[in-house]
């Protein structure tokens, strides 16, 4: 992917999920996001939409690559606004 198709991907993500780390959810700057893929490419992942989502630019979330079920109930718990998913 050439840095026009990145940023054109980025352009999409941010479109469809806000200017927010996939994993944490912390608010960020166009230019401290990167795009992370879901499936890692060494892993048969692919380039496509569907792949990416948008992450941390300095890598230290601490959210960062847990199953989706573990981020979904920090991110809850932390909001306060949710109970912790159960079972």
């Amino acid at each position: 992917m050439n840095s026009k198709q990145r940023r054109n991907k980025k352009v999409q993500l941010v479109c469809e999920y806000g200017l927010c780390c996939w994993w944490c959810r912390c608010y960020l700057p166009f230019e401290k996001l990167t795009l992370d893929h879901l499936k890692p490419k060494s892993h048969g992942g692919s380039d496509s939409l569907e792949n990416l989502r948008l992450a941390c630019l300095s890598r230290i979330c601490p959210l960062e690559k847990q199953p989706a079920r573990q981020v979904r109930d920090c991110r809850e718990t932390r909001k306060g606004a949710l109970a912790p998913l159960s079972g």
